[in-house]
């Protein structure tokens, strides 16, 4: 790409995805980056050092340096302002419950960007959000002025993307050593709605267009996300703290792909998919689960856990789908009842019930069941009789003999 050809991204949020992904392929391929964050001493740092190095965790651990960028402090209006309003593309990686904080500053550039040149602007949602368009661009409504919004709103393209891959944050000895050193997972695919583009995508090779990203979506929470919540929460049963170590017992990984597996053969046929076609995706999830290399904990996956119960995320939209479709979804009711034993909720309790059917929104009494089952373990916290245990329970109802 000839200096006259560079393009800009403004990359808001230089944290795990933001750094660690997005920044450093639109590096990669030639384009300027300008990191945002509100971060000061990571700010200070990236300003300081100009460079940052990514340890890439695949077959084989391969290294590659990240140079050449931009950073700003949120806090400068002024400059974050400017640098949206001249971008070629804006991409966010804040975390979803932040995006309300950074869409002010979003529409000021906005304003000002409609101001002095009228270019449309693409912005890249690269956060683990449903409907993030729609949500977007209502917290852009509430910022920009009531009589420019719709105008203003025209020339903005809100692109979901589906983030598959994982960055786990630096462990403290690893920020001793190297405070702006990433590790991070070998998938690099990105998803992306071809239809919300206003102007041409940016030619990135990790950059996968489509015009239905639902089922992609759909995989990524009700398959990816919801296994690897599974595996967290079995660690954390198991007073485990590496996922890696804990999917080295045979037991959690029967556990974690058999729920992988049912929400993937209702996922396929929901869209229309080929059940095979998903194998290799869930085979390539469980070896990235057991990633050592990765260092990835239980406790990182597995926080922030109403969240993940609750309708339509994780847990609850993979049960929901494989219900929908006449089966019954005993492996991933596991893992919830999992998540709800790791908040100290028990299976005769009312706020468990009411968690399940108000927070859920999902039939109350199969999940409970695998509690109680859970909890019929507490003295022994055996992976393999748990496996046994849910295994005779699958049995019992399906009525199948295997």
């Amino acid at each position: 790409m000839s200096e006259h050809e560079i393009k800009t991204l403004v990359m808001y949020g230089a944290g795990c995805i933001g750094r660690g992904f997005i920044g450093a392929a639109f590096r990669q391929a030639g384009y300027r980056v300008v990191f945002v964050d509100k971060d000061r001493e990571l700010i200070r740092q990236l300003q300081q050092m100009r460079s940052y190095r990514l340890e890439i965790m695949g077959a084989s651990r391969t290294q590659r340096v990240v140079e050449d960028f931009e950073a700003l402090d949120s806090r400068d209006e002024t400059a974050v302002t400017a640098a949206i309003a001249d971008g070629d593309w804006l991409a966010c990686s804040v975390g979803a419950g932040n995006l309300p904080d950074i869409a002010p500053r979003i529409a000021a550039g906005l304003v000002e960007r409609a101001a002095t040149n009228g270019r449309p602007l693409d912005i890249l949602i690269c956060e683990n959000i449903q409907d993030g368009e729609a949500k977007l661009r209502d917290l852009l409504r509430a910022a920009l002025p009531p009589d420019r919004a719709d105008e203003i709103l025209e020339q903005t393209g809100c692109v979901e993307t589906v983030i598959g891959c994982t960055v786990p944050r630096p462990t403290e000895a690893m920020r001793k050593a190297d405070p702006l050193r990433l590790r991070v997972d070998s998938y690099d695919l990105l998803p992306a709605a071809r239809g919300s583009f206003c102007l041409a995508a940016p030619k990135l090779p990790q950059l996968l267009l489509v015009d239905d990203l639902a089922f992609h979506e759909a995989r990524k929470y009700e398959v990816h996300n919801m296994g690897h919540a599974c595996c967290a929460y079995l660690a954390q049963w198991l007073g485990i703290r590496e996922l890696a170590v804990a999917m080295e017992d045979p037991h959690v990984r029967l556990l974690v792909e058999g729920a992988m597996l049912d929400a993937s053969a209702a996922l396929a046929e929901s869209f229309g998919q080929p059940f095979s076609e998903l194998l290799p995706y869930v085979r390539d999830l469980l070896a990235r689960f057991g990633n050592h290399d990765l260092g990835d904990t239980a406790e990182r996956v597995g926080r922030d856990v109403l969240r993940k119960i609750k309708a339509g995320e994780r847990f609850a939209g993979a049960i929901r789908r494989i219900r929908e479709g006449g089966r019954t979804a005993v492996y991933v009711e596991t893992g919830l009842a999992l998540a709800l034993h790791s908040l100290g909720l028990r299976s005769d309790g009312a706020e468990t019930r009411r968690i399940l059917t108000e927070v859920s929104e999902l039939e109350a009494e199969p999940v409970l069941e695998l509690l109680e089952l859970i909890e019929s373990l507490e003295g022994t916290r055996s992976s393999r009789l748990l496996f046994m245990a849910v295994e005779l329970h699958w049995r019992g109802v399906t009525g199948a003999v295997r």
